[in-house]
C-alpha cells in the first residue's frame, strides 16, 4: 500500500462548550491528541488538524479510530463527517524486492565470471 508522508483530518462537527472536549486519532497503536479541553466556553465548530507529525512513516492501510469525549457530558455535541486527507509513499511488495535482489546477485556473478575469463 503505501506510508504516510503527510496527513490532515477535517472534524465537521458541534457541541455547546468546545472546552469540555477531547478529540483524538488512533491507528495502528499511534494516537494523536487533536485537542485536549482547550476552548473554555466558546462553542466548538469543527476544524482542521494536521497530524503529519504522528503517523509519518506509518501505513496507511488499516483501521482508523476517531475519538471524542465530552468530559463533563452536560452539552450536546454532533458529529457530522469526518475526513483524512493527505500524501503516501508506495512501498514496493516483497516480491519486487525479491527480483530486484535475485537480479542485482546474478549480475555479480556474471560480473565475476566475465572477470576470470
Amino acid at each position: 500500500m503505501g506510508e504516510i508522508a503527510d496527513l490532515e483530518i477535517f472534524i465537521d462537527a458541534t457541541h455547546t462548550f468546545e472546552g469540555d472536549l477531547t478529540i483524538s486519532l488512533a491507528h495502528l497503536g499511534m494516537t494523536a491528541i487533536l485537542q485536549d479541553s482547550v476552548g473554555g466556553s466558546a462553542a466548538y465548530a469543527g476544524g482542521t488538524y494536521d497530524v503529519s507529525a504522528t503517523f509519518a512513516g506509518a501505513e496507511l492501510a488499516g483501521d482508523w479510530a476517531l475519538l471524542i469525549v465530552d468530559n463533563l457530558g452536560a452539552d450536546l455535541g454532533t458529529l457530522y463527517d469526518w475526513t483524512m486527507t493527505g500524501t503516501y509513499t508506495s512501498v514496493p511488495e516483497p516480491g519486487t524486492l525479491a527480483l530486484l535482489g535475485l537480479g542485482l546477485a546474478g549480475l555479480g556473478l556474471r560480473r565475476r565470471r566475465s572477470a576470470k575469463a
